[in-house]
């Protein structure tokens, strides 16, 4: 224990197990499990956490390339997802590390394509949808937004350089019965 700090988290891994395996006891085995390990596992550390929830877990989720890096050299073999950005130059890691990109915009997925293609690889991708949190992903907010979003995603998917594995969101209001999403 650090003394010099006023606050600290002692993370019980066996309550960590037995909340992913309640977990998968609600959603039974036909539903997959994506758990959410980024910022180390939100200070708790991230290997140790992926490790312990590894068994009920189907995929696991980070911030970034750096972070996905280190979950699968500790040992993570099931999919990754990067839920956040990853310039295009680095998609020889994404290849590499067999982890899963999102695409958040029609131009950031042509560069990834085109990356993917300079690299002789397929990418795997997820697609994000802005659904009101206006940080990243492709807008639904009125349709003509998504009208346009639905023909940008149509245009990546033709492509032959990106593996489409999932689509998500974030429901940045969904406390807010006033907000559509």
């Amino acid at each position: 224990m650090n003394h010099t700090r006023r606050t600290w988290a002692t993370v019980d891994l066996t309550a960590a197990e037995e909340n992913i395996n309640k977990i998968r006891s609600i959603v039974g085995g036909d539903c997959a499990i994506m758990s959410v390990v980024k910022a180390d596992g939100y200070g708790h550390g991230a290997v140790e956490i992926s490790k312990t929830i590894d068994k009920n877990t189907d995929y696991f989720a980070v911030s970034n390339i750096d972070e996905a890096i280190q979950i699968r050299v500790g040992g993570i073999k099931k999919p990754i997802l990067i839920l956040g950005y990853t310039p295009p130059r680095s998609m020889d890691l994404i290849a590499k590390y067999d982890v899963t990109q999102t695409v958040f915009s029609y131009d950031y997925g042509k560069m990834l394509a085109q990356a993917a293609e300079d690299l002789g690889k397929k990418i795997k991708v997820h697609i994000k949808i802005d659904t009101g949190m206006n940080r990243l992903g492709f807008s639904v907010q009125n349709e003509e937004e998504k009208a346009l979003s639905t023909e940008k995603i149509k245009e990546l998917y033709k492509g032959k350089n990106l593996e489409f594995e999932g689509i998500f969101t974030h429901f940045a209001v969904a406390d807010e019965p006033e907000k559509p999403f």
